[in-house]
């Protein structure tokens, strides 16, 4: 039994990953920035999960998130306006510490140098990656072809 949603919310987003230049509303600092660059082997994998998951919880939204250390940019659909909502919140709350742990300590030399230059994990709190991120969303009617947005 597979009905046909008349509406298609799709939203556009993209964000480089840059830190907050305001010390007051610090929802991505350097530091955890600097961490989370160090540690992209161990993050990026994560982050993937984490998307796929979210996208299938939120009720099997489709579409295509391209994710680097450099900034996320994504294009998704979904049939509700509910999902779509949640889906900007999840994303706006998520932090990289809160919710993807501090990276694995190891013991070769190349970590140790890394791990020399960031001492201290950083707090929880101060990795929201996808804070201001620039959400763009449009709804489009699929199946009434005679009705023309303006």
């Amino acid at each position: 039994h597979h009905h046909h949603h008349h509406h298609q919310h799709v939203v556009l987003f993209y964000r480089y990953f840059l830190p907050s230049s305001s010390s007051a509303n610090q929802q991505l600092s350097s530091t955890t920035l600097n961490l989370f660059r160090q540690n992209s082997s161990h993050y990026l994998p994560l982050l993937h999960q984490h998307q796929s998951t979210l996208c299938q919880q939120l009720g099997n939204m489709k579409g295509r998130i391209l994710l680097s250390t450099e900034g996320i940019n994504g294009t998704l659909s979904c049939s509700t306006e509910m999902e779509l909502k949640e889906y900007i919140e999840r994303m706006e709350g998520f932090d990289l510490i809160g919710e993807l742990g501090a990276p694995p300590t190891s013991n070769d030399a190349n970590s140790k140098v890394a791990a020399a230059k960031v001492t201290l994990t950083p707090k929880a709190g101060s990795g929201h990656l996808f804070a201001n991120i620039d959400w763009k969303t449009s709804t489009t009617t699929t199946n009434n072809k005679s009705s023309s947005s303006s």
